[in-house]
């Protein structure tokens, strides 16, 4: 062979080794600093919508976010439950993630989701405290998009299940374990928590459940010509409070449709149909605004007249001895 022939043999054998190689692995980037937010989704609310709020925390890796208590956030929100995601293992980025779900109840406007302060555990034990700034929210009408309709909404079936999910329902299943033990870590510290709150708690209020709703009731009434709106608002709560007093159901949150759709509690099984019509006659009056027009004044009074005889009517019998 001659030298030239050599030469070139050698070269190509150079390159296949490189490209054999492949690229270097990039070097693993510094820890990430300890930071949080509050992220709401959607970002775009309507009264009655569902909200997702994320209270993320990032740190570097074996750093541990202590357990976040989560009260009542916002004269906005119903809170309806909360819970610690698995944490996020990306190199040197862990991402704790605590979800909060909550549903509007405030009318339109601007609102803001508490600044508060998580605690973080480091691996040698040292907390360190972590400010999570407020985060501002709007709430819009719905009115605008759908200016002809008059009655409440229903209730939306759900959508159907799109094709090609089988990657992820298996994805489900093979975390369950994860979410499981987890689980289980996060009603220990609720049922602490409620231990706790039970026992700092105020006595219960001894008030029979008729004479509390009557009471809220004669409060709407007294308030119903200088602010319907608020009234027909408190008259519609005052009987979802009701059904959570006398029936230990909370419904304070649930569209009329929805406790429609309910089984009747033992309890007003023969007034469950009463109690939906007046929901229905009071949602009629304040969704589409007849409360502005002539005689909606008047038949909110009616309604509410009705409701204070649907709660002196189904006072049990035991009671009137």
């Amino acid at each position: 062979m001659s030298r030239a022939r050599a030469r070139s043999a050698i070269a190509l054998a150079l390159v296949a080794l490189v490209s054999c190689r492949g690229e270097p692995e990039p070097a693993p980037g510094p820890p990430a600093a300890i930071h949080g937010a509050v992220v709401i989704e959607p970002s775009e609310l309507g009264v009655g919508d569902l909200v997702t709020v994320d209270l993320v925390v990032v740190t570097p890796p074996d750093h541990r976010v202590r357990p976040i208590e989560v009260s009542e956030p916002s004269d906005a929100l119903w809170l309806l439950d909360a819970e610690a995601l698995p944490v996020r293992r990306a190199g040197e980025r862990w991402t704790h993630v605590t979800r909060v779900r909550a549903r509007v109840k405030q009318a339109p406007g601007e609102y803001a989701w508490p600044a508060q302060t998580v605690e973080v555990e480091g691996p040698d034990g040292d907390v360190e405290r972590v400010a999570l700034e407020a985060r501002r929210f709007t709430v819009g009408s719905i009115a605008a998009a759908m200016p002809d309709r008059l009655e409440p909404f229903g209730l939306r079936a759900p959508e159907r299940e799109a094709p090609g999910l089988g990657g992820l329902r298996a994805a489900l299943l093979g975390s369950a374990a994860t979410l499981l033990a987890l689980g289980a870590g996060i009603l220990a510290r609720r049922a602490r928590a409620a231990r706790r709150r039970r026992r700092d708690a105020p006595a219960p209020d001894p008030t029979p459940a008729w004479v509390a709703a009557d009471a809220e009731l004669a409060a709407a009434l007294a308030a119903l010509d200088g602010e319907p709106d608020a009234a027909a608002d408190h008259a519609a709560l005052a009987l979802r409070r009701y059904v959570h007093r006398r029936t230990h159901r909370p419904v304070e949150t649930l569209t009329t449709e929805e406790i429609a759709a309910q089984r009747a509690p033992g309890r007003l099984r023969s007034r469950w149909p009463d109690l939906v019509d007046l929901l229905r006659r009071l949602d009629a009056l304040r969704f589409p605004g007849d409360l502005a027009r002539e005689g909606g004044r008047a038949a909110l009074r009616e309604v509410v007249e009705d409701a204070r005889r649907f709660v002196s009517d189904s006072i049990p019998p035991r009671e009137l001895r």
